[in-house]
């Protein structure tokens, strides 16, 4: 099937989806533009089986609908990255062309039965039995998904092949009689235009006697709600005037079949040469997971492309050198996509390159260039810096204090209203600006009232960090350590990372101390989830565990004791603040909420550069160190229980002397004497304490 760059889907479409998926070969061809749509629009599949499924429904559908399996490869990766959680891309490349080999295979042989071991070693079980899985499978997803829309797009009905063999009548030059075309609506031409499209090769002629003083031709098509019409870039031919009453399903072949006349002999052209002049344009990379990044060069980001967006690339390459007064021969070939389909193979074999993206610790990408936490400078990313992960906030290098940092600093300020721990909770953010695991800590946000703002933080250096930033399920650190070779779709989200948070441990459960060391202190080696591959995965991240009781560990010696630090959220927000550690709740809209993210990023950036002069030292606030030592204490279960054995819950009358707690405590074998962390203990042990 020929296709037009310019508009969407390829024939008009046709199936039924209702009908037995035996009866699919006899539907009429659906569209690229259109098999797009349903594959975004079904449900994305849960287990393996019926992800399974998907693909040999898909592959039936390019083999059946004539799509390139490189375009339906694409879809399939597009339907798989909907699920981000078990979505590897490596893995699903595989499975793909495993599964195009056994439909392959099965055709050759007839029917055979579908259990059999998949390229990663899985069970492909219930695929069907013995029986093949075709498109039907897809198409009826797409009809109890939105049946309107699958009625809209006609896919119940046959297309009207009769008009579509008229037009390769008239495109290939046959010799048809003007009363053989009973479908004049098509072209709504007098009988000589008609004749003349017959007689000639296409449209060339037509546009070479009509406009005269164009000598480089070059057709386009476009296709609106008043129909479809055929042009030319370098002047103001158009044809039909009228347009042709037709929807965008059919105009890519109207479009193929008057203009992009197929060559038999254009997969021989030559591809090499042209490759060479695309890529002397566009700084692509081909990487070894199979993904195009091409280079901004107004930012500096590589920005991750498809096939499809890289053919579209080839078209912006050629208009530019149009403007640049270049006449290539090879320009129409790229509108002729045998040719495309080959030169992207082409290019993929020059760009390809073995490189590490995002591997500078020290850089951090922007929307709009790179920031060097080097050199404190911001500037546009280097072709050899490979830097790919952007920020969720544009970099704004005004200096000053803006409404932004203003904003921003009346949050922290609510949250951490004691000046000196404002600043070890800034000095622990801005480290989440690099790459580098220069502490290899974790940090607990505890707070033990509601409503303290810590949830509300972590959403908003979420925001600022973007690309860099991500969430992780607490069962991570308080599970199993898994075994080698097992899949872990959660640790592979941690790969290049710079901020990961979890949200509240379940009451009662322990922390996994060996696998929150190896968490904080060495590479690690992991595998998502269907992939047969693994990934070493750095610690560039830095971990904050969101808790309102700090969670005990499966075990408490020197190694995890250096590696915890502790933020406390005292404040607690309501809407009638009483009490000296309440403030009034304040609820900012989405665009202040955007305001807030950009102000923290560059509150960071400065926090960042200030600490870097001072040799990245900074000191712990005395009651974070006093709490953080006593939660350490492996006798902290042995104190509750002296509490509780000596004291119970009284009324608003009774009282007791921290003196005598402290002399309980002692006889009991405890040495603690620090007057904060004992108020700390009693909080957790009583409710509605008063001091």
């Amino acid at each position: 099937t020929a296709r037009d760059p310019g508009a969407d889907g390829v024939r008009n479409v046709g199936a039924d989806a209702g009908a037995d998926t035996a009866r699919a070969t006899s539907r009429c061809p659906v569209g690229l533009g259109v098999l797009t749509e349903i594959m975004s629009t079904i449900d994305i599949s849960e287990t393996y089986d019926d992800w399974m499924h998907i693909g040999f429904s898909l592959i039936d559908f390019c083999k059946q609908d004539g799509i390139d399996l490189n375009d339906g490869l694409e879809l399939f990766k597009m339907y798989s990255q909907r699920n981000p959680s078990k979505y590897d891309e490596s893995n699903t490349i595989d499975q793909w062309n495993h599964w195009v080999s056994r439909d392959s295979e099965r055709s050759e042989r007839g029917s055979v039965n579908t259990t059999e071991r998949s390229a990663s070693g899985d069970t492909d079980s219930g695929s069907a039995g013995n029986s093949k899985i075709t498109k039907g499978t897809i198409l009826r997803l797409f009809k109890n998904k939105n049946e309107k829309r699958f009625s809209e797009l006609k896919l119940g009905s046959k297309v009207d092949l009769e008009i579509l063999n008229e037009l390769d009548k008239v495109s290939g030059n046959s010799i048809v009689k003007v009363h053989e075309i009973k479908h004049l609506e098509i072209y709504k031409k007098t009988k000589a235009s008609i004749e003349a499209i017959m007689k000639s090769r296409g449209l060339e002629p037509i546009h070479d006697y009509v406009s005269r003083e164009c000598s480089n031709v070059q057709f386009y098509s476009e296709c609106d709600r008043h129909g479809y019409k055929i042009c030319c870039r370098h002047c103001n031919f158009e044809y039909p005037r009228e347009h042709i009453p037709v929807n965008k399903d059919i105009a890519p072949t109207v479009f193929n079949l008057l203009v992009n006349i197929k060559d038999d002999n254009i997969s021989n052209k030559d591809t090499s040469q042209v490759a060479k002049k695309m890529i002397s344009y566009k700084n692509l990379i081909y990487t070894v997971d199979n993904k195009w990044y091409l280079y901004n060069e107004t930012s500096g980001i590589y920005e991750n492309k498809n096939d499809l967006e890289v053919m579209n690339e080839m078209e912006n390459v050629v208009s530019l050198m149009l403007e640049e007064g270049y006449e290539e021969e090879w320009f129409n070939w790229v509108n002729k996509i045998n040719y495309k389909e080959n030169l992207i193979k082409e290019l993929k074999v020059k760009c390809f390159k073995r490189v590490a993206l995002d591997n500078c610790d020290f850089l951090l990408g922007f929307e709009n260039g790179v920031y060097d936490l080097t050199s404190n400078t911001f500037r546009k990313g280097g072709v050899d810096e490979y830097v790919t992960m952007k920020c969720g906030v544009a970099f704004e290098s005004n200096g000053g204090t803006d409404e932004s940092e203003g904003l921003a600093m009346e949050v922290l300020k609510g949250i951490f209203p004691d000046p000196e721990e404002l600043q070890f909770a800034l000095n622990r953010f801005c480290l989440c600006l690099e790459g580098y695991n220069r502490e290899q800590m974790i940090t607990f946000a505890y707070g033990y009232t509601a409503s303290n703002g810590k949830s509300y933080l972590m959403e908003r250096l979420r925001q600022a960090l973007g690309d860099y930033s991500g969430t992780f399920p607490v069962t991570l650190l308080t599970g199993k350590m898994k075994g080698a070779g097992e899949a872990n779709s959660s640790l592979v989200e941690f790969n290049k990372k710079r901020f990961m948070y979890c949200s509240e441990p379940e009451a009662g459960s322990k922390l996994n101390t060996n696998y929150v060391k190896l968490l904080t202190g060495d590479k690690i080696k992991a595998r998502g989830l269907y992939s047969d591959k693994e990934k070493e995965i750095s610690p560039t991240y830095k971990i904050f565990v969101c808790c309102n009781a700090l969670p005990n560990f499966d075990v408490y010696d020197e190694g995890i004791a250096r590696r915890i630090r502790l933020l406390e959220y005292r404040t607690r927000f309501c809407d009638n603040p009483k009490k000296k550690n309440e403030r009034l709740l304040k609820k900012y809209t989405i665009e202040e909420e955007l305001c807030i993210a950009r102000g923290l990023m560059k509150l960071l950036i400065k926090q960042y550069t200030s600490l870097k002069q001072n040799g990245y030292k900074y000191s712990e606030p005395k009651a974070f160190s006093s709490m953080r030592k006593l939660y350490l204490n492996d006798n902290k279960d042995v104190i509750t229980d002296l509490l509780l054995e000596n004291y119970e819950q009284g009324d608003d009358k009774d009282y007791v002397k921290l003196t005598d707690i402290k002399n309980t405590l002692k006889q009991g074998g405890i040495k603690e004497k620090d007057v904060i962390s004992i108020k700390k203990l009693v909080e957790e042990t009583f409710s509605e304490v008063e001091f």
